[in-house]
């Protein structure tokens, strides 16, 4: 600064301003030295700082936790489908008055057992004897009717042959054997009309006896009496027909109930199936699926299936609950251990495992599925074949390097 503009300084600022901006000149000289000094210490901290993090990180890298895995192979796994059913009775009929009639016997009552013929409900057979007797007595009419018919052919047709013989010869007149020919063919027509009438009255006859032969109702099967809707003395009709009873074979038993749409492709006529009625025994019984029937309920979802149970002790009753276990065909999944799991709640159907690739550990979220013995299926997260570790899996984090075990694969 020259001298000319110091001296406009001094005589325009007053003296006392200007000590205070000297001051404060000086004041910021220090700081800056200040600064300058402490800069490098500063930027040396920072710097060993990242130095320490980056030699720790290293470390760490080179550090590798020993880890006990399990190959996570695909293996079979039987399915079964549940589903509660219904006892029925294998042959089930309600018997009904075939003609309308009174009942003068009812031989049998709930809870009998029955065989195959025998008789149950026997009706008054007055009237249908009547009418038996009557369709033979026009049955017999009616034969005697075509005998003669024959009877007056034979003689017709005999002259009707001497007279054709004598017209071929020209020796009788024509008008006179259209008369005799005539005659033959109306004997012919009465032969065909008592023909018809002898079988209208053997009709008439055998559905006499077949009615007679309802007025006692037989059993259809062996089975047992479960319902009688009748008794002594009432009268039945034809249109509609009155019940009389109702029989069941139950030395064979069906299971009838429903089994989800999603399992009907798994399951199979012949298949295996255990049997569960709570009412008679805790213990299952061994049956067979007889069949599933290739219609689904649109309001259920499922498919009706009848499993078949021998029932020779009549144990199963008709109308009994129970619960139904098929083993269907089995399918191939990757398997893993319980405790390669890593769950948030026990009896959830979510986990994570940790896959080991190279020699770090990834975390895999997987979802689970059916159990055999002390592994359970994993329905997706894995493909099958990956190294999954066991125990200990909330210690790791996903991407830490770690070391598989010599001899400690599962």
């Amino acid at each position: 600064m020259d001298s000319n503009h110091q001296a406009y300084i001094k005589n325009t600022i007053p003296s006392t301003d200007l000590d205070d901006v000297t001051k404060k000149k000086s004041i910021v000289r220090i700081a800056l030295l200040i600064l300058l000094f402490a800069l490098p210490t500063v930027l040396g901290a920072c710097s060993k700082n990242e130095a320490e993090a980056r030699g720790t990180a290293a470390a760490k890298e080179l550090e590798k936790t020993p880890v006990e895995v399990f190959r996570a192979d695909k293996r079979v796994f039987k399915q079964t489908v549940e589903y509660p059913a219904t006892v029925a009775a294998n042959k089930r009929a309600t018997l009904v008055a075939k003609i309308p009639g009174e009942i003068i016997k009812v031989l049998v009552v709930e809870g009998d057992r029955v065989k195959d013929g025998q008789r149950l409900i026997e009706f008054d057979p007055v009237d249908i004897r009547i009418a038996l007797r009557q369709a033979q007595a026009q049955e017999a009419a009616a034969q005697a009717g075509l005998e003669m018919a024959d009877a007056n052919l034979k003689n017709i047709e005999k002259n009707y042959n001497r007279m054709s013989v004598l017209h071929e010869k020209k020796t009788i007149a024509g008008k006179e054997f259209d008369q005799i020919d005539a005659g033959y063919k109306a004997a012919l027509a009465q032969v065909k009309v008592a023909q018809a009438q002898l079988l209208v009255a053997e009709a008439a006859v055998n559905a006499a006896r077949t009615n007679l032969g309802d007025m006692t109702v037989r059993a259809p099967f062996d089975g047992v009496i479960v319902s009688r809707m009748v008794d002594e003395g009432a009268r039945t009709s034809a249109a509609p027909p009155t019940p009389l009873v109702t029989i069941v074979d139950t030395k064979a038993v069906k299971l009838v109930g429903g089994i989800p749409e999603r399992a009907i492709l798994a399951v199979r006529a012949g298949a295996a199936a255990q049997v569960y009625v709570d009412a008679v025994s805790p213990e299952p019984i061994a049956a067979k699926v007889e069949r599933i029937e290739p219609i689904v309920d649109p309001k259920t979802r499922t498919a009706t299936a009848r499993v078949v149970v021998n029932n020779t002790d009549g144990k199963l009753m008709d109308g009994m609950s129970a619960r139904v276990v098929i083993e269907a065909s089995g399918y191939e999944a990757p398997a893993v251990p319980d405790d390669a799991i890593l769950r948030n709640e026990l009896e959830s159907t979510k986990g994570t495992v940790f896959v080991v690739d190279g020699n770090k550990a990834y975390r895999r979220e997987i979802v689970l599925g059916s159990r055999d013995g002390d592994l359970v299926e994993v329905v997706s997260g894995l493909s099958g074949g990956e190294m999954v570790i066991r125990s200990s899996q909330a210690q790791f984090t996903d991407g830490q390097v770690v070391q598989i075990k010599k001899g400690r694969e599962g």
